[in-house]
């Protein structure tokens, strides 16, 4: 009985491990992903001349259709 306490909780111990290391790389990917992603209202819109615009249909002609 002694020995099956002491195999269960070693487990415990192995899980709660992972558990942890598994949590702290989650933190790290979101707080990288939060210095790393770009703010939509910082990236400049091309003018409505350029070619990138063009060879795009605009919004007010989706909505047209």
């Amino acid at each position: 009985m002694v020995q099956l306490k002491s195999l269960i909780d070693n487990w415990i111990l192995i899980a709660q491990g992972l558990l942890a290391s598994v949590g702290a790389l989650a933190f790290l990917v979101a707080f990288m992903y939060k210095i790393v992603a770009v703010d939509p209202a910082s990236v400049p819109r091309p003018r409505s001349g350029s070619a990138e615009s063009s060879s795009a249909p605009s919004v007010s002609r989706l909505r047209a259709r």
